[in-house]
């Protein structure tokens, strides 16, 4: 999978970011159409067997439903494969366009402990329902689920905070 990531200065979480006024929707809508395009082509002829339109772009995809769609059609012609999008995995539910995409992406992050120390039969029994979640969600889109990413730091307190570095 070819998985391009916006990256925002002073650690901004892509998720949350919404162009101020000065920049507007329309400038940055045809700036990342322009990015993402350039790796759909790039894809297709390196011959990647998925791509994936955007990463955890929580705000800009509840604000812009049709841009993406539009964009998804873009990039359905210059990638020519399957399509994926990878939410964050508190955003999953909330993507408007799933029905137009092959997989649903997750950015599985999700606390798993409520404690430090966590030992693995309360590891386990979190994980079991992550995936009944995501098996729930799988049935109402009709889609697979792929685990775009999932991470747990090598931090102590990890299964409660798995992005976070302390």
């Amino acid at each position: 999978m070819l998985k391009p990531h916006l990256w925002l200065g002073r650690g901004q979480f892509t998720g949350t970011y919404a162009p101020d006024s000065t920049v507007g929707w329309t400038s940055y809508e045809q700036s990342y159409q322009a990015y993402i395009l350039y790796y759909a082509k790039l894809g297709h002829e390196i011959g990647v067997d998925l791509f994936c339109i955007g990463t955890e772009m929580r705000s800009f995809v509840q604000a812009r439903p049709i841009y993406w769609n539009k964009l998804i059609d873009k990039v359905s012609d210059a990638f020519q494969g399957p399509l994926t999008y990878a939410a964050n995995w508190d955003e999953a539910e909330h993507v408007p366009f799933w029905d137009a995409l092959d997989y649903v992406g997750v950015d599985e992050y999700a606390p798993i402990a409520k404690k430090s120390g966590a030992r693995e039969p309360e590891l386990c029994a979190a994980w079991n329902t992550l995936a009944k979640d995501l098996e729930a969600l799988s049935r109402r889109t009709g889609k697979r689920i792929i685990l775009t990413e999932l991470v747990y730091r090598a931090t102590r307190n990890a299964a409660m905070a798995p992005a976070t570095r302390a």
